[in-house]
């Protein structure tokens, strides 16, 4: 790649580029994409863009169901992000490391990230988010063996409320 001249726009358009090779299924450039944003990102010393960056590589693994070298990317964006004052990603990286613990087998611990992503989405009014992460919950409660009542976490509103109100088709994601 030509350098651009503009080191954060490079670092951008690398977990640009990623996004688009995840998209297309290759997996291996868009990892390669990922590891040059995190060097770009390093020397900006830009925490927000490597924690997302971080919270982009931990999902790539988790889709190859590499969930350990996935799990060590979602907790690195989450004390990147948290550090960062970006409580959105960092709600979204702990749904991601409790998503990682659950494949893992730690059910505890799953519930654990996922409770905080949940009470973070719920003070930040992010409903498209927080149905994402009561799904997530809902899957850790039934792996738990619970099938018969909705987590408690739920609370007043469930996430298919929450996603048939949000009017996108991203939501359904």
């Amino acid at each position: 790649m030509q350098r651009l001249g503009d080191p954060a726009e490079e670092a951008r358009t690398h977990r640009g580029l990623a996004r688009a090779y995840r998209q297309v299924g290759r997996s291996d450039q868009a990892q390669a994409e990922l590891v040059k944003a995190l060097r770009r990102y390093g020397e900006l010393g830009d925490a927000v863009g490597l924690g997302h960056t971080h919270d982009s590589l931990g999902q790539l693994y988790a889709e190859q169901s590499r969930y350990r070298q996935a799990l060590v990317h979602a907790l690195l964006a989450v004390d990147l992000l948290r550090g960062a004052g970006d409580a959105v990603g960092e709600a979204l990286a702990l749904n991601g490391a409790g998503w990682c613990q659950a494949r893992l087998g730690d059910h505890e611990r799953a519930l654990e990230y996922c409770q905080q992503a949940l009470e973070l989405q719920r003070k930040l009014g992010d409903q498209q988010r927080e149905a994402t992460t009561l799904d997530s919950l809902s899957y850790l409660h039934h792996i738990g063996g619970d099938h018969h009542r909705p987590p408690e976490t739920r609370g007043p509103v469930t996430s298919s409320a929450l996603l048939s109100g949000c009017g996108s088709v991203a939501c359904a994601r």
